[in-house]
């Protein structure tokens, strides 16, 4: 009998670990990963924003991304360290035709009901040294 029940013990224990792995797994592949939640200049070539957006579903929350990751790298860009503080007139519209040209959303995931963790990139060969001959 001690058997029958230690048995059944053992089988509800191991039954409950493998649930909960399992579990953590599925919420470790839904967490956005942690290189997709900085912004700024991640290599020469790529800016990145990362943004909330409230939307009620996936394409909405693209489109709005889209929209407000473009306002959103012109604010960050404009601060950046390596750029002088206030570009010209004409820079500050070579700055919006490059961020409308090559920039894209590239990543769209469902943080709660009603929010979405969007990646905004912006990708050009020598982005920097572009940034550089803006101002």
């Amino acid at each position: 009998m001690k058997t029958r029940t230690s048995r059944f013990l053992l089988f509800a224990l191991l039954l409950s670990v493998a649930c909960t792995s399992t579990e953590d797994k599925l919420r470790s592949l839904q967490e956005v990963p942690p290189e997709f939640k900085q912004s700024g200049m991640i290599s020469s070539n790529t800016y990145q924003v990362y943004m909330t957006i409230f939307a009620s579903n996936r394409e909405e929350a693209e489109r709005n991304g889209l929209i407000k990751g473009r306002v959103r790298a012109l604010e960050l860009i404009s601060r950046e360290p390596f750029l002088p503080r206030y570009p010209t007139y004409n820079g500050k519209l070579k700055l919006e035709g490059i961020i409308k040209n090559y920039g894209r959303v590239i990543r769209v995931d469902p943080l709660s009901q009603d929010y979405w963790g969007v990646v905004f990139q912006v990708h050009k060969i020598g982005l920097r040294e572009e940034f550089r001959r803006i101002w």
